[in-house]
């Protein structure tokens, strides 16, 4: 990659137009870039060794030294002509992590400052939509002490420069998840690699925690009324919704299917849910002021519901441990 990217790697005459509107664009990238090419920006972060240190891999460090420093804008530009962006964030992430595992203190320097993954993350829409705005809209808006900006722009002195920007780094906002509707709620999976959310439109949606990206492609359909809770199982294998159509879904997290019919038992909106510890049970609240147990497995309610409360309970997934501290308690 570092003897081939280069500036305008699309040879586009004018920034005028969006991606999609340039006539053969496809035809044209198979001719002006080689497929060996194409394959190395999409997956050179898969080929770094994750157990070579800085000293028996020299040469290694000082081309991914070069990349960092020089190249990165064109890889941009490739990955964006080949609608690959959040494949591009997750490649930086990747990197990031393996740079981190090996602790290769000066490429972690490198990546940080440049804070790459943060300036795709921030403009992914834009350069997505158009590639000549790396350098138009996404480098002159990057923040003024951001090292990739300071890195860079002395090699466009011609754009735009921002007057009077006061930020001093990054926004803490990652990125932005957007459904078609109102998000009621959201979790992580166990490890962290998974968003569910539950929407007021009826659906949910499995998102890639590193990109962003959508992981089953359509949204989850089943419920009759607004999903106001979601929780995953302990192993991140199922989640449970639960919505004001009075239900409980179980679902595969990996393929989107609903598992079993919906568990029945309440008599208003499922507020909250949550799985036991050992993942065998499912608790959940309901404005009925109830709380009712499942079998996570059969779907069968365990027992009567519980009643006591005056109005309507709620606990959030951070309180499982509260609500399953023993295995046999409710609290």
């Amino acid at each position: 990659m570092n003897k081939k990217l280069h500036f305008n790697m699309g040879q586009l005459e004018s920034s005028y137009f969006s991606n999609k509107d340039i006539t053969g664009l496809p035809q044209r990238l198979d001719k002006l870039i080689s497929k060996p090419l194409m394959f190395s920006c999409q997956w050179w972060h898969e080929h770094l060794p994750e157990n070579v240190d800085k000293s028996s891999n020299v040469e290694l460090h000082e081309e991914a030294d070069i990349f960092l420093k020089n190249k990165l804008l064109f890889w941009l530009e490739v990955m964006s002509l080949m609608e690959q962006l959040p494949a591009a964030a997750g490649a930086m992430q990747y990197a990031e992590d393996i740079f981190k595992a090996r602790l290769d203190i000066i490429l972690i320097i490198t990546v940080f400052k440049l804070n790459a993954s943060r300036f795709i993350f921030s403009f992914k829409k834009t350069i997505g939509t158009s590639t000549p705005h790396i350098y138009l809209s996404a480098l002159p808006m990057a923040p003024p002490m951001s090292v990739l900006k300071q890195g860079y722009k002395k090699d466009f002195p011609r754009v735009l420069r921002s007057v009077n920007d006061r930020r001093k780094g990054w926004l803490h906002e990652l990125q932005v998840l957007k459904q078609d509707d109102a998000v009621w709620a959201v979790s992580f999976s166990p490890d962290g690699k998974h968003i569910v959310s539950g929407s007021r439109d009826r659906t949910i949606q499995i998102w890639n925690a590193k990109t962003g990206e959508a992981v089953v492609g359509e949204p989850l359909q089943g419920h009759q009324d607004s999903v106001w809770t979601v929780a995953f199982s302990p192993d991140g294998k199922h989640i449970a919704s639960g919505s004001n159509d009075e239900t409980i879904r179980i679902w595969d997290a990996k393929t989107g299917e609903a598992v079993g019919e919906p568990l029945q038992g309440h008599q208003c909106s499922v507020r909250t849910v949550a799985f036991s510890p050992d993942g065998k049970h499912i608790a959940s609240d309901s404005s009925d002021e109830t709380i009712q147990i499942w079998d996570a497995k059969t779907g069968e309610a365990v027992g009567e519901p519980l009643q006591g409360h005056q109005d309507y309970t709620m606990f959030s997934e951070l309180q499982t441990s509260c609500v399953f501290p023993y295995y046999s308690h409710i609290y």
